[in-house]
């Protein structure tokens, strides 16, 4: 009973020194942060001093990770204030405030048991910068990774895809590089290409890291295919990206999940 209080009373104690941040921290950079970590937190004893902080911060950004916050938090009593950040000056804060909106309206729709309710778009992601150390290799390769994971993290119900990395005051910013890309022709004279692919996983705005993860495959051609046959060897290539980007998306996720 003793260690349950003494932990009580630490997450007070931070709840207590988050909130003191977020009123009255002379730097932006500071308050945003407490904003964003206070939506995660999921203490809905924040709501009055973010909706405070959503009406009278000077800096747009701060106010807009309010709002996210209070959508995360998805309490009524923020309903009024996020209707009155739809007129911010900012837009970046009115289109914060739009989507935390839609969220409350989610969080308050009942949910009938024969239909089955769809997961919340709750992890937000934007995709950093893309390379590739691979030889010998076409020179977009980056280009189709980034393309190729987005479309990996937009199949997915659970990820809001950001398109701006500049934009985002809360979330996951994820980096990502193709570190093999390898060929060799088979006995029976098939292309065998070998793809690796790494990711970092950064929390934002700080930009620091908090995880890594992999994936990799090797794929054969259908058919067999002559050492000059470039456009049949970026195609195996390609799946062989496809494949990769897949195990490492999964790996991805599942990292994500577990910082809810």
């Amino acid at each position: 009973m003793q260690a349950q209080a003494t932990v009580a009373t630490e997450q007070q104690a931070r709840m207590d020194k988050l909130l003191q941040t977020l009123r009255s921290d002379p730097s932006y950079q500071v308050r945003l942060q407490a904003a964003a970590v206070l939506g995660k937190l999921g203490d809905r004893n924040a709501v009055p001093v973010l909706i405070q902080a959503l009406i009278e911060d000077k800096h747009e950004l701060v106010r807009a990770t309010c709002a996210d916050a209070l959508g995360q938090l998805a309490d009524a009593a923020a309903r009024p204030a996020l209707e009155a950040a739809r007129a911010d000056a900012s837009s970046l804060v009115r289109a914060r405030a739009a989507a935390a909106l839609q969220r409350l309206t989610m969080a308050a729709a009942p949910v009938h048991p024969e239909e089955p309710s769809l997961p919340e778009r709750s992890i937000v992601v934007a995709l950093g910068r893309m390379g590739s150390k691979a030889r010998g290799v076409t020179a977009d390769l980056p280009k189709r990774l980034r393309e190729t994971i987005a479309r990996e993290l937009m199949g997915n119900r659970e990820v809001q895809l950001v398109d701006d990395i500049r934009q985002l005051q809360s979330g996951f910013a994820v980096e990502s590089s193709v570190t093999e890309m390898s060929g060799r022709m088979t006995a029976d004279g098939h292309l065998e290409v070998s793809c690796e692919v790494s990711m970092v996983i950064m929390l934002m705005p700080s930009r620091s890291i908090v995880g890594m993860t992999s994936g990799g495959a090797t794929i054969q051609a259908p058919r067999r295919l002559s050492q000059g046959d470039r456009a049949a060897r970026q195609a195996v290539e390609l799946d062989a990206l496809r494949h990769a980007v897949r195990g490492a998306s999964q790996n991805l996720l599942t990292f994500l999940r577990n910082q809810r």
